[in-house]
């Protein structure tokens, strides 16, 4: 005689679902189906309501697999939709083709960390169903989110993000446009990453060269690269020999994921957009010295792998703490302790930019999609902040001040363009 079968088999519209609890929470299993359905949580622990979800989801499902007409949600009431139909949703519209406008895999691991805070949220405060989103559930969240010790900013990109999902429901007809949440949240000024000066720059450079570890000499290696180019670290792991020209004096940072195939690695960038940039005439030296090593990445294990993040970081924070006594900093500021691999892409672009490189080209080398966002990137320090308003002449050539009055010198300094444009219009005024 065959065993009882402890989970209901649920019969609906061209799809077979199995009816299971977890936790005492009702939820649907479809992927015994001729498509893949995946698991759902039905969000109820009747089971009345759940049967309702589960036709629900069901319909959603012939939709999306061309089963059903579309037309079949118009007007669909928002509080049948849960949130893990809601997100389910969302996250397929963004799984499609990139050229269709799909995101990368890792915007996806993002949008689910996301995700999974607003859900903690939600169980919380028995949120089950889209329809119980408002704007002011959405405050709420906010402040949820800031007594956990969210920094301000972060809040915002968690908060707007939902809109993000209920936008998404409407463009995919899931929802009717009446159900749009429009959100302003303030954005804050924050503490950028330490930029390294000139001189701890150096001292790292000096410091790794001379160590007998094979692993710091590596890691001296990447501080060089990453201070001279301003890449990502991530750029710089991934980055081949065959990208970098020792002949026309230049480094092509690839974004070759859209054209990703099937078990082939690729390079890609934070903007997806190639760019190319210069390589300096002392890192040029350092190549070529190096160029007899032309074959596979740039920068490999001791191994002949691939260098990880990790390993790399775990020599970086060690050289750091053996050099921190040499730079001990402010109290209460950042300072070399404080620094990462991140703060040579900052110590690059306050280099050149303090030497006269202008704010759109530091904008294609850095890979920027704004001006704005490279501003972001330049740091004065302290002795650079004397030299620059030393170089100032306030009052004119020294010979000129002990000849002007006191008050022309004001005249001179204090509008002197609107004074010219008045000179100007007067002799306009004459020659008419």
């Amino acid at each position: 005689m065959p065993a009882r079968r402890k989970n209901e088999l649920i019969q609906c519209e061209h799809f077979r679902w199995k009816l299971y609890r977890r936790k005492g929470v009702y939820c649907a299993d479809g992927r015994s189906n001729r498509f893949d359905l995946g698991r759902h949580s039905l969000n109820t622990r009747d089971k009345e309501k759940a049967l309702e979800s589960l036709v629900q989801l069901n319909l959603v499902k012939c939709v999306e697999n061309g089963l059903a007409d579309r037309s079949r949600l118009v007007g669909m009431d928002s509080v049948e939709i849960s949130l893990d139909q809601a997100f389910t949703i969302f996250i397929e519209d963004r799984s499609k083709a990139r050229v269709a406008g799909g995101v990368k895999p890792s915007s996806l691991k993002v949008y689910k960390k996301r995700w999974k805070k607003f859900f903690t949220f939600a169980t919380e405060t028995r949120i089950s169903h889209v329809g119980q989103i408002t704007k002011d559930l959405l405050n709420r969240y906010s402040g949820w989110l800031e007594a956990r010790g969210t920094a301000p900013n972060y809040v915002g990109y968690l908060v707007r993000f939902i809109p993000q999902v209920i936008n998404t429901l409407i463009e995919t007809d899931h929802l009717g446009s009446e159900r749009k949440i429009r959100l302003r949240m303030k954005k804050f000024e924050v503490e950028e990453a330490y930029a390294y000066t000139a001189e701890e720059f150096g001292a790292i450079l000096e410091y790794c060269s001379a160590h007998h570890n094979p692993r710091v000499r590596q890691v001296g290696d990447v501080v060089r690269v990453l201070g001279y180019t301003g890449l990502r670290i991530s750029e710089l792991l991934s980055l081949p020999w065959h990208y970098i020209d020792l002949d026309k004096r230049f480094i092509t940072v690839k974004d070759d994921s859209a054209k990703a195939r099937a078990g082939t690695e690729t390079q890609s960038t934070k903007s997806s957009k190639t760019r190319r940039v210069p390589i300096h005439k002392d890192l040029l030296e350092w190549l070529k010295a190096r160029s007899g090593e032309k074959s596979g990445l740039l920068f490999q294990n001791l191994d002949g792998g691939r260098l990880t993040y990790s390993s790399a970081l775990e020599t970086f924070c060690r050289v750091r703490k053996e050099l921190r006594g040499r730079f001990p900093g402010t109290p209460g500021e950042k300072s070399f302790k404080d620094g990462c691999f991140h703060s040579l892409r900052h110590f690059f672009c306050s280099r050149h930019a303090q030497q006269g490189v202008s704010e759109m080209t530091m904008c294609k080398w850095l890979g920027h999609q704004s001006s704005r966002i490279t501003r972001r990137y330049y740091h004065n320090n302290d002795q650079e902040s004397l030299r620059l308003i030393d170089g100032v002449n306030v009052l004119g050539s020294p010979q000129m001040a002990d000849k002007s009055p006191a008050g022309s010198q004001d005249r001179l300094v204090v509008g002197g363009s609107k004074g010219r444009q008045g000179q100007g219009k007067k002799r306009r005024r004459k020659s008419s």
